[in-house]
């Protein structure tokens, strides 16, 4: 892509064009006239302004387009020198390590243990982290078989039912005190007689 801009912005400026105005130029200001010079590369020198104008968007395209490509290139370049240096250590180590094969797979093991007490952990993270985002979108939760419901009573509504506990007691009262009054004559009736 560099190189390609470079020719492009060569390619518009050829120099056989500025040489041949600048002496144009030269011998019209040493005549000592002041008289316009229309000729042929002033029309080119007019083109080719009218040209670099119109060729903006296209140099910003590929200066944009140069600039993606370079910060493609370092991820890829990363992964280049990592994958090297794996290789070289695979290397060296299989060059060196004559390791028992028990002592190998008993580290195997060790580090399957690790990784599923990792898991785990991870997994309870998960879990806490998901109660405090996500919280129940229960009220309450049952937990046991008993439940039990209360239920607010409003100040008038304990008036009204006193109210009637009211009328329903005295005409009991009045029928409880009538036989104990009974009750008495007939024992005063009994003694008398």
């Amino acid at each position: 892509i560099r190189h390609s801009l470079a020719a492009y912005l060569d390619k518009q400026t050829p120099e056989g064009e500025q040489k041949g105005a600048d002496q144009k130029g030269e011998a019209a200001a040493s005549a000592g006239r002041i008289t316009p010079q229309l000729g042929d590369s002033f029309l080119d020198r007019l083109v080719s302004l009218v040209n670099q104008a119109t060729d903006t968007a296209y140099r910003q395209r590929i200066a944009h387009d140069l600039q993606t490509a370079s910060l493609e290139i370092i991820p890829v370049e990363q992964a280049v020198a990592y994958d090297i240096e794996s290789l070289n250590q695979i290397k060296t180590t299989s060059r060196s390590a004559n390791a028992d094969p028990k002592a190998v797979r008993a580290q195997i093991e060790d580090t399957r243990q690790v990784l599923r007490d990792l898991i785990a952990k991870v997994n309870e993270i998960y879990q806490g982290v998901s109660r405090n985002l996500e919280p129940a979108t229960q009220l309450y939760s049952e937990e046991s078989s008993f439940s039990r419901t209360e239920r607010s009573v409003s100040l008038s509504r304990l008036a009204l039912f006193g109210l009637a506990v009211l009328l329903i007691s005295i005409p009991v009262v009045i029928a409880i005190c009538l036989l104990v009054n009974r009750i008495r004559e007939e024992e005063t009736f009994e003694k008398e007689a």
